[in-house]
């Protein structure tokens, strides 16, 4: 859980951060006078309420990402930062709805003027995005930055507030999407999830058989949800847009020994591939594991899916030990954990 602290004083003296300004690193929200003094309080007004949410979000991705990782990328990646203040913003906002309150919009537009996110949006901008926002052809030359402080907010506050969903891609080149461990109340989705998976082309990288999909699909609301509590294994679902997109597992596997861990049944829509989701998700699964105690994983991947392969391996795996009968057409890695992983090299 976040520590809620106040930004030092002196920070804001020596012109470090501005004085209404907000930031959260890693465990700790530190949050500008005004909105510290209404949280000590005891009982914060809505807006306090939807800074703070803001900010756990941020916590959410920088414990997912690594803190210094993350941080790294929110200063050195315009498209990075937007898209991380697009997932917090949205948080923000379901807190306002929440309370039905009517400065939605007002709090939207002052966001998406500041020129920290027009900045970041400008400067990740393609010359097809460019004619959608600022209705310049790819022949054009791209309007100076106060062209684009000017336009921005209009079109992207314009869209937001008629319904637009907040974690939209502003171009085909910078897809969004969120990958969080499930709960027992996202049962539903990982069910869809799961039965598109072993009923649909990929069936074979599943080892699907008639039987199992059977089983898989008699499978009740009870069961998922003693599955997404248990302690002995978790799911990492990813959405974009608030809708599911993909879904993996992962499971203790005490035979093999104390602390070892599998990776299994990773899952991306078809349409949805090629924007780093698997990816994602096997690394939070891998980072859970970690959280989790777990000193060795294992995972089983079909001989003919070498793009997976060559994914795994960039994380360290290699071949170890022998398949089970079962499992023939299937390759298993290993990773020991002792080893420290470096989660850049796959960024």
């Amino acid at each position: 859980m976040a520590k809620i602290v106040k930004v030092p004083d002196w920070i804001v003296r020596v012109g470090i951060l501005p004085s209404d300004i907000s930031i959260a690193i890693a465990p700790y929200i530190f949050l500008n006078s005004s909105l510290y003094q209404d949280y000590i309080t005891g009982q914060p007004n809505w807006f306090t309420q939807s800074m703070i949410e803001h900010e756990t979000a941020h916590i959410e991705r920088q414990q997912q990402f690594g803190v210094i990782l993350w941080l790294w990328r929110y200063i050195t990646s315009n498209s990075f930062c937007f898209q991380e203040e697009i997932i917090a913003l949205k948080r923000e906002m379901d807190v306002y709805r929440q309370n039905k309150n009517n400065l939605v919009p007002t709090r939207k537009r002052d966001c998406f003027q500041s020129f920290g996110y027009t900045m970041a949006v400008y400067r990740t901008l393609t010359p097809n995005a460019c004619w959608m926002v600022f209705g310049i052809k790819n022949n054009d030359k791209i309007p100076p930055l106060n062209t684009a402080v000017f336009y921005m907010p209009f079109w992207y506050t314009t869209n937001t507030m008629s319904g637009m969903e907040m974690s939209t891609p502003m171009s085909p080149e910078k897809f969004m999407f969120q990958v969080s461990i499930a709960t027992p109340n996202d049962w539903q989705e990982c069910k869809r999830v799961r039965e598109l998976a072993i009923t649909g082309d990929d069936a074979s990288m599943f080892n699907a058989t008639p039987e199992s999909v059977a089983f898989e699909q008699a499978k009740t609301e009870e069961e998922w949800k003693t599955d997404l509590s248990s302690n002995e294994r978790f799911y990492v679902l990813s959405r974009s847009g608030g809708e599911a997109i993909g879904m993996g597992r992962a499971t203790e596997i005490k035979s093999l020994g104390e602390g070892t861990w599998g990776i299994f049944n990773g899952y991306v829509r078809p349409e949805f591939r090629g924007n780093h989701v698997a990816q994602e998700m096997f690394v939070t699964r891998l980072r859970e594991i970690q959280n989790r105690g777990g000193k060795f994983v294992v995972t089983y991947i079909h001989e003919d899916n070498e793009k997976q392969m060559n994914l795994i391996k960039k994380f360290g795996f290699e071949k170890y030990g022998e398949n089970p009968a079962e499992a023939d057409q299937f390759v298993r890695f290993g990773l020991d954990l002792s080893r420290p992983i470096d989660f850049s090299s796959i960024e």
